[in-house]
């Protein structure tokens, strides 16, 4: 019986995801009836008696209305097993409402020629099933038995939606635990200019397209004081140079880098240009999926060892720089990625102002915080640190 619930619960198992090329269908109706099956045990406590009770039963349901409403089901059963030393059987009816997860019968028993009445509840316990796809625990008491009882599993029979209709977990996992390496530090001074400023210019791009105006204060006039003083440095910033400059330039530093890296101006380009296709294909793209999600270990570094690897591979393959220089163009495509990440977590800590009274903490704290943080991240914030990420890894080459 056990190696049936697993096999009935695991019996559409082979339908491929959709994120692996499978196909979309609809779900369509919930069917008026189906069928399950299920195995429990529990204590027979009639009169004097005490005996171990085991049941295997099976049986179908009906829904008289609207399945969807779940209002109300009559369901009819048999079950054969023991108590005791001796054989059990019998059949029930059962009204019981789904919405509530709980149901009364009545149960006749073969064995002792007698009808008794019947409670019965049951729950997934959790997303998608207790043990495989849609099997439920399910518990039987018998009030006027001595308050004998069951407690057992359940599993559809002939239902390939069962406990498919939503992800067991309600939360992406986006980086998982394992060793990351640490950040590098570059040793030649021209490449640690150019990167710093690649990554003012990335700071500035995640403030224009995430701008960050529920100031937090102890009243209203400082918020709106502090608000004031965000959107002058704004506005003092984009008197100098624009949304669409600031991108173009962000870009033309990413270039320099590679260049500067490869000690080759044509070579910077064409490993900025290969960056940028990794890092849109293995990082972007990947955590984009991911919208609107609730998310745990919410940080780019997993999707950045991928496009490292990816990039380091083509480098080596493509023999575009000597090999004397392709530690260094390596360091330099790893601190890019990183600094995806920093506005990013920027963007993701500034939706959750501190408690009133809190200290605001520095932009470096919240970097260190961020990175390590372990939190679930609402879909707000998950949708803005998308548009800044995205907004910082693809942009057409400049001229």
């Amino acid at each position: 019986m056990v190696t049936a619930l697993v096999f009935v619960g695991e019996m559409s198992a082979q339908t491929r995801n959709v994120d692996a090329g499978g196909r979309i269908f609809s779900l369509g109706q919930p069917p008026l009836r189906h069928w399950q099956i299920g195995l429990g045990a529990g204590a027979y406590l009639r009169g004097n008696l005490n005996d171990v009770l085991v049941r295997g039963s099976g049986g179908v349901y009906y829904a008289p209305f609207n399945p969807v409403a779940k209002i109300a089901e009559l369901g009819f059963e048999t079950y054969l097993g023991a108590r005791g030393n001796r054989a059990d059987a019998g059949v029930r009816t059962i009204f019981q409402v789904p919405y509530l997860s709980a149901g009364i019968g009545a149960d006749y028993s073969l064995t002792e020629r007698r009808v008794d009445m019947m409670i019965t509840a049951h729950t997934p316990v959790r997303r998608g099933g207790i043990l495989t796809r849609g099997t439920m625990l399910r518990i039987d008491w018998y009030p006027t038995l001595g308050h004998s009882f069951t407690i057992g599993v359940t599993a559809p029979v002939g239902d390939r939606l069962a406990g498919r209709n939503r992800p067991i977990q309600d939360y992406a996992v986006v980086s998982h635990d394992y060793y990351l390496p640490d950040g590098v530090v570059t040793t030649t001074p021209a490449l640690n200019a150019a990167i710093d400023s690649l990554a003012e210019s990335a700071e500035w791009m995640r403030r224009e397209i995430v701008p960050y105006l529920d100031q937090d204060g102890h009243n209203a006039a400082v918020a709106v004081a502090r608000t004031q003083r965000y959107l002058a440095e704004l506005q003092a910033h984009l008197a100098i140079r624009g949304a669409d400059d600031e991108t173009r330039f962000f870009h033309r530093q990413l270039r320099r880098v590679f260049a500067i890296a490869a000690e080759d101006s044509a070579a910077g380009d064409v490993l900025a240009r290969r960056a940028r296709t990794d890092i849109l294909e293995e990082i972007l793209l990947p955590y984009d999926r991911l919208l609107g999600r609730k998310k745990r270990h919410d940080t780019l570094r997993e999707y950045a060892m991928g496009a490292r690897g990816r990039f380091s591979r083509w480098v080596a393959a493509s023999r575009i720089v000597p090999a004397s220089r392709t530690d260094m163009v390596m360091r330099a495509f790893q601190r890019v990625t990183e600094l995806l990440d920093e506005p990013f977590s920027l963007a993701a800590t500034a939706v959750r102002p501190p408690a009133r009274g809190v200290r605001r903490t520095t932009r470096t704290e919240r970097l260190a915080g961020a990175r390590d943080r372990n939190a679930i991240d609402q879909p707000q914030s998950s949708f803005l640190c998308d548009q800044s990420a995205v907004s910082l890894g693809i942009a057409p080459d400049d001229p």
